[in-house]
């Protein structure tokens, strides 16, 4: 029977309603299946908290008990890691941050807000506030790693605030006047690499004080995502500052899954960076149609497949990949 790395992503505020049992029954379904990971939202899309902080808004279940604390507990009793999921620069509609520093706030070059509600990635005290969510995570709570999500530009249109048309002088032109074609485009580009890039320098520094691992969900198309959202998750692998790369892989097409994982596979070929293929139960997929994905990741070169997200995983898919495993 072959080991084959296997992960999933969790809404603790939806997972665990119900109460602290909920965690019990959920990590003993996973462990019954040969799961690895557990990647828990404690910074969700809406920007609410699921951790003991006082730096925003947090799901009422957390101030009755510690659905983080309860979670790493029992994982660690069962043998399964966790990797607690922040959304980095996606502050989402809650955000006590930009509620209270909306300087701070993501505009595109309309002058409108970003739709999510998103902070510039740009911008040092943004960069500061989110690394201190982080190390509130890893000071806390005895995990074994931390996960960056949304950490990216939301798209090419991102980012035009007060600070970032400062650039203007920079390039000697208007932002709202770059485009593919400019000579200026590659610093632009270049420029929002960077800026993505030192944030997960930073956490690396700070996550090795702990000894923590880093992972990471990262779009799929790269390298088109180093133009589109200043990702360039392939210098992370090769600068050494993530340990695990989660490509997101939503797809209904299985050809597009093999196409993914070759390119994935061959950039990450002379790095020992642990890649699992992101796929997506919820869209919903076919049980029929997820396996075939799980099969065609792992025989193309993934270590694995990681799955977003829990409430859409199925007893049914769940034995389906256990038949794969000891066919192999």
């Amino acid at each position: 029977m072959i080991k084959m790395f296997k992960g999933v992503w969790s809404y603790p505020a939806y997972d665990f309603v119900g109460g602290p049992e909920k965690v019990e029954e959920m990590v003993n379904r996973l462990a019954s299946y040969g799961f690895n990971l557990i990647i828990p939202a404690v910074k969700d899309e809406r920007g609410l908290f699921v951790f003991k902080t006082s730096r925003g808004k947090r799901y009422p279940m957390v101030d009755e008990w510690d659905p983080l604390r309860k979670l790493v507990e029992t994982a660690h009793n069962y043998g399964l890691e966790v990797h607690p999921w922040l959304c980095v620069f996606h502050e989402g509609e809650e955000s006590i941050f930009l509620e209270e520093h909306p300087e701070y706030r993501a505009l595109d070059i309309k002058g409108n807000p970003i739709k999510g509600n998103w902070a510039c990635p740009g911008e040092l005290e943004v960069q500061m506030h989110e690394l201190e969510l982080y190390k509130e995570v890893m000071e806390n709570y005895d995990v074994d790693g931390v996960h960056l999500d949304y950490i990216r530009y939301a798209n090419i249109d991102m980012c035009c605030c007060e600070k970032c048309k400062d650039i203007d002088k920079k390039l000697g032109i208007r932002l709202n006047e770059l485009n593919r074609r400019h000579p200026k485009w590659p610093e632009w580009v270049e420029l929002r690499i960077k800026n993505i890039t030192t944030f997960v320098k930073r956490l690396r520094e700070e996550s090795k004080k702990y000894g923590l691992d880093v992972s990471a969900a990262v779009f799929s198309d790269y390298p088109r995502c180093m133009v589109n959202n200043g990702q360039d998750w392939v210098s992370w692998a090769e600068m050494k500052l993530v340990d695990h790369l989660f490509p997101m892989t939503y797809t209904q097409i299985v050809k597009e899954v093999k196409a993914a994982t070759k390119n994935h596979v061959a950039q990450l070929k002379d790095t020992d960076i642990l890649l699992a293929e992101g796929l997506a139960p919820w869209i919903p997929l076919k049980t029929s149609i997820l396996i075939e994905e799980v099969k065609i990741a792992y025989l193309t070169g993934a270590d694995g497949v990681i799955f977003y997200h829990y409430g859409s995983l199925t007893d049914e898919a769940l034995e389906s990949i256990k038949e794969f495993e000891e066919q192999i």
